[in-house]
């Protein structure tokens, strides 16, 4: 097994919590000038998260009119 990778031949920075991942990770790197990054970036998760959330919602991240305010407070 090259170096970096567990017995069953999965890299040991998969894990959740392993011993010295980033000395491995790094090693990995030179040896196969790859560059191991996430697959999303946090921003890319953060708008499709938020699309679903319009998907469930479609009032969400509009403005309320007026009409839809006094609505609401007669509700109340």
């Amino acid at each position: 097994m090259p170096i970096g990778y567990s017995k069953s031949g999965i890299p040991c920075w998969k894990f959740r919590n392993p011993q010295n991942a980033n000395f491995l990770k790094s090693q990995f790197q030179k040896e196969h000038k790859v560059n191991v990054g996430r697959k999303h970036s946090k921003k890319s998760r953060h708008k499709m998260s938020l699309s679903k959330l319009k998907e469930k919602n479609p009032m969400y991240g509009k403005k309320y009119s007026e009409e839809t305010k006094k609505k609401e407070k007669h509700k109340k």
